[in-house]
């Protein structure tokens, strides 16, 4: 017999926000804006302090 191993809601919230944090974090680097202001001034993104904030679109 089989037990079915289910995740805790802890887990799925993890899950979701992980996916989130690396969704957030390829979005800025494919935002031609940014780039370029990035560019001009030499800036650089420091990928581990990005965070998603629930908001979507520009």
């Amino acid at each position: 017999m089989f037990i079915k191993e289910s995740k805790t809601p802890f887990e799925i919230r993890n899950e979701i926000y992980q996916q989130l944090v690396v969704q957030a974090q390829q979005n800025l680097q494919q935002d031609r804006v940014l780039q370029d202001f990035m560019q001009q001034f030499d800036a650089q993104i420091t990928l581990d302090s990005v965070r998603p904030t629930g908001k979507t679109g520009h």
